[in-house]
C-alpha cells in the first residue's frame, strides 16, 4: 500500500474518506478485559482520484465517534496521536 509519505514523496495525492463507523456490540468481539465495545472504522483510501485501498480499524469503545475527527487527509496514526495523544504501534 502506499503511505502518505510515499505519496508525497511520489508527488501524488493521497486522501481518504470515512465509509462506516459502526459500534460491535457482541459478546465475541468485546475487549475481554474491560468488556468494552469495539469501534470498527472504515476508510477508502484514494491516490490521484483513484480508489486504491479500503481500511478498517477497530478501535476500543472510548474512540468512538471518532470517524468525525479523521481528517480526509490525515492518517488514521496521525489523527490518533494529535487528538487523543494515542501512539500507534506499526
Amino acid at each position: 500500500m502506499v503511505s502518505r509519505d510515499d505519496a508525497r514523496r511520489r508527488s501524488l495525492r493521497a486522501t481518504g474518506q470515512c465509509c462506516a463507523s459502526t459500534t460491535l456490540t457482541s459478546p465475541r468481539v468485546r475487549r475481554s478485559a474491560t468488556d468494552t465495545p469495539v469501534d470498527r472504522l472504515t476508510r477508502l483510501r484514494i491516490v490521484d482520484d483513484e480508489p486504491l485501498a479500503l481500511e478498517t480499524a477497530h478501535l476500543p469503545g472510548e474512540f468512538d465517534d471518532f470517524a468525525h475527527d479523521v481528517a480526509p487527509n490525515s492518517s488514521l496514526c496521525a489523527t490518533l496521536r494529535t487528538r487523543r495523544n494515542v501512539i500507534c504501534d506499526r
